[in-house]
């Protein structure tokens, strides 16, 4: 098969694998046997084209993710604040603010500590 159909149906597979809930469906949605599909997931070729699919896919959830934040953090702010609110709507919102407030700094003094050791080991790197 020429090159340009190979890609095709690795780029096909790779998207139905991403979209189809299970290896039958996806396989399906190719026109191939299961057999078929998990044959090619074997190739290093394959892996390495449905590695970085699944990667920009997560990225772009991410960056959507993301977009959508600060309207989040808005909401759970004003039904943490309301009055009005069910109380236990209230203590979940806060709890939840909470949480996403701790594990962010977290995330930024871990952030902080890798560079440091990084920074360090590349001193000592430049020192040999």
């Amino acid at each position: 098969m020429p090159q340009r159909g190979k890609e095709r149906l690795t780029d096909s597979a790779v998207a139905a694998l991403l979209s189809c809930p299970t290896i039958r469906e996806a396989a399906e949605r190719c026109g191939v046997s299961r057999r078929t599909m998990l044959r090619w997931q074997r190739s290093k070729r394959f892996q390495r084209v449905y590695e970085a699919a699944k990667s920009r896919l997560l990225e772009s959830v991410i960056n959507g993710l993301r977009s959508g934040g600060w309207e989040a953090a808005t909401t759970l702010r004003e039904i943490a604040a309301d009055k009005t609110a069910p109380a236990a709507a209230r203590v979940s919102a806060a709890r939840c603010t909470l949480e996403m407030l701790f594990r962010g700094v977290e995330l930024v003094e871990l952030e902080a500590r890798v560079l440091s050791i990084e920074e360090s080991l590349a001193r000592e790197a430049q020192q040999k």
